[in-house]
This record gives C-alpha cells, structure tokens and sequence, in this order.
C-alpha cells in the first residue's frame, strides 16, 4: 500500500497503488461492479541544479534535501452496466474519493525566505447515469445517449511558513492560510448518431454544465 519514490534529478521512480474489484453478473447481460483503489506516494525533490552540480554529479542534489511530497488515494466505487429492454441499456455508477498531499517547497532562498508547506485533505461524492437507446432498423440502427454527471466535495487546505534557521520546521503556530473549498458540479448530455448509408455516420450532440464553488478563509468567504 505505502510506495517510496527515488529521485535523482528530477527523476522519479515509483510503484503504482494497489486497485482490486468484486463483480457480479445478475443474468441477462447485467453486471455490477466494486472498484477500489488506495495507495501511498512518497516522492522527494531534488531541486534544480547548476550546470557546474549538473556536471560533477547529476544523483546527489547539494540542496532541496528537505523537500518532499507525499500523496494518499482512496477511492471506492460501484458500477452498474446492462439492458433495461431489447432496446435501452443503462450504464450507471457512484464514488467515494479521498485525496490528501503534504508539500515542503525550501530552495536556495530558503536561508533568506524560509520555506512554506502545503497540506490538503480533499473528499467528495460523484456519480454518473447513462441511458442509451437504439432505434431504427437492426443493419442501421441509429444510437441516441443521454445521461447526468454529479460531483460534490470540499477541500480543506492549510500553508505554513517554515523559518529561515530551519526551513524543514513545519510548526502549525506559524499558520499562514487556512481555508476549505466547496465544490459542487453536474451536467446534462445528450447525443444521436445516425447511419444513412453503411459507410456513413452522422453525430449531433448537447451538454450543459453547471459549476458552483464556495470558497472561505479565516474571516472570509468567497462563492
């Protein structure tokens, strides 16, 4: 579940979090579906090098060996697919997200300006709903689609600044932001294909999105 990231230089080397599913077939082409997928990242951060460091040893970065950034991903989700008639069939899902990262960004000014990190904890609902009907004769039947997309969520995320004397200190009493991002999002889609000939297709389509944020800070409120 925990993967350590090597870096030289830039170069990251990494093994991908582990995903595992459980399906089910219900008869009759139907299928459901429960996806999961977690992991851990740990990457380090090299920094940018002088062509003189670049030339003498390009794996071992003379700064920056404090930087680092670390991810987590969970997600869960279910899927649902299969007929609802000869005719119509259904494609349908909903997911659970989890997403947090800790950034320390220093550098060659850190002596100077310090450094700052970043740490955020982002969760959120989703889900999707697709309806496709076929019609017209069976050797050139036409597909009309239509579905919604939804997603709803937050984002809390806080920046500290670290001191000059030691610019890996994260100490929560020099909180520079604090703030949570709310976030809710859908849409609407439709589209039809037709075949008036064997070699020929026509495609027409529509979609409408809605996004709606709700920013607030320590004191302050943004939509």
């Amino acid at each position: 579940r925990h993967t350590r990231y090597g870096t030289v230089t830039g170069v990251q080397t990494c093994a991908l979090p582990i995903s595992g599913g459980l399906g089910f077939d219900l008869g009759d082409g139907r299928r459901v579906e429960l996806d999961v997928i977690d992991g851990e990242s740990d990457l380090g951060s090299p920094g940018a090098l002088t062509a003189a460091e670049l030339q003498a040893s390009r794996f071992d970065s003379p700064f920056n060996g404090l930087d680092f950034l670390r991810e987590g991903l969970t997600q869960a989700a279910i899927n649902f697919r299969g007929p609802v008639t000869p005719r119509l069939s259904l494609a349908a899902n909903v997911a659970r997200t989890e997403r947090s990262s800790e950034i320390l960004t220093t550098g060659r000014a850190a002596p100077s300006f310090g450094g700052f990190f970043l740490g955020t904890d982002a969760s959120g609902w989703s889900s999707t709903a697709q309806l496709t009907y076929r019609h017209g004769p069976e050797a050139r039947s036409g597909r009309l689609v239509a579905g919604v997309e939804w997603l709803e969520g937050e984002t809390d995320a806080i920046g500290i600044s670290t001191p000059t004397t030691d610019p890996g200190l994260v100490d929560p009493a020099n909180l520079a932001s604090d703030n949570t991002t709310l976030r809710r999002t859908w849409a609407l889609f439709a589209q039809e294909t037709w075949y008036p000939a064997t070699r020929l297709s026509l495609h027409a389509g529509v979609r409408v999105d809605r996004d709606r944020s709700a920013y607030r800070e320590i004191g302050r409120a943004h939509v």
